[in-house]
């Protein structure tokens, strides 16, 4: 019902929360973010007293790791997960709050409930705060717990989020000041720092693996810290030059993390990404095409060209990219210029 990892149609409350998102951002048309809003703020409502260990015995799908069970709605390796779902909604909603009609339901439902003295929404500022102070706000809270936890790089991107969301000093600036910092993060003991940087250079090797054995897994690393990338490097106010991953080398190689694990004919599956010992593709698009943007540098475009074997038409921008598939033609110069990935 709250998210979807393995059951298909698992997630209605996530899937409809992301639907009524898109169609807001695609169409304009208020409807969508009225019942998207309705939808976030009563999760706002329960969300701080939600807990995970209450549902265990349900046979609920819960993924964390350690001896506690920790996380709010899910595990805390996939409370991250849902918690960007909430945040991506509020921040493409924020405007729509101001409609009178969410004013005008919210608050009638609220008196309804007996739920005014606590919960006030009689303003399109009361009802943005429920949200902000229940979900938003709870983001560093919950990192440092370990209620929001998993494989590095998946914490990382609530904290950004919630930092370039809420927009308000001081708390984006220490948001983004422990996103960076030092320290260390354990299953049972919470995250005393995002430690970026340093993980950066301490784990990425020379030929571009990170933590994992797989080749799927160790995609999870750069594809977290490219949404943290791509989040922060959008920010106009974020000062803080470190935080550009862009500009960082160690992380601009882990996006070349597929180049090891590819042979003549593909690339080989081992632990458990895809099926054991199944071999073919496994060329990550989504990091190459971002290291093409970030760098220009051949080798992600041949690296595209190869994973989709010279087959370029569904390599583009997004719905918002001016020309998103511009960038087809210039991976066909580059092949044409460099030759193919060899």
């Amino acid at each position: 019902m709250w998210t979807q990892r393995y059951e298909k149609n698992s997630a209605t409350i996530e899937q409809a929360i992301e639907a009524f998102r898109d169609a807001y951002l695609y169409t304009g048309d208020a409807k969508y973010a009225r019942a998207g809003i309705v939808l976030l703020d009563r999760i706002a409502d329960f969300y701080p007293t939600y807990n995970t260990m209450e549902n265990l015995d349900h046979g609920f799908m819960a993924a964390f790791a350690g001896t506690k069970a920790l996380g709010n709605i899910v595990g805390h390796t996939w409370e991250g997960f849902l918690v960007n779902t909430y945040m991506e909604a509020y921040d493409a909603f924020f405007d729509a709050y101001d409609d009178p009609w969410v004013v005008d339901y919210l608050s009638k439902r609220a008196i309804e409930l007996n739920n005014t003295e606590i919960n006030d929404k009689t303003t399109p500022e009361k009802i943005r705060q429920n949200f902000e102070l229940n979900v938003m706000d709870r983001v560093l809270d919950d990192v440092k717990r370990g209620t929001i936890q998993g494989n590095f790089g998946l914490y990382h991107t609530p904290l950004a989020y919630a930092a370039v969301i809420y927009d308000t000093y001081p708390r984006t600036a220490e948001l983004l000041e422990f996103l960076m910092q030092r320290g260390t993060a354990d299953s049972d003991k919470g995250c005393t720092g995002g430690n970026i940087t340093r993980k950066l250079v301490d784990v990425v090797e020379r030929e571009a693996i990170t933590l994992e054995s797989s080749a799927g897994y160790n995609t999870l690393m750069p594809n977290s810290l490219l949404t943290v990338a791509k989040i922060l490097s959008v920010y106009e106010e974020n000062t803080n030059p470190d935080t550009n991953l862009y500009k960082n080398p160690k992380f601009i190689k882990a996006l070349k993390v597929i180049i090891p694990y590819i042979t003549v004919t593909g690339s080989a599956n081992i632990s458990d990404s895809s099926g054991t010992g199944a071999f073919g593709f496994s060329t990550p698009t989504d990091l190459g095409l971002a290291g093409w943007e970030a760098t220009k540098q051949p080798i992600f475009a041949q690296l595209l060209y190869f994973g989709v074997k010279g087959n370029l038409e569904n390599i583009r921008g997004d719905i918002f990219t001016k020309d998103p598939e511009g960038v087809q033609d210039e991976i066909r110069e580059v092949i044409e210029k460099y030759g193919e990935y060899d």
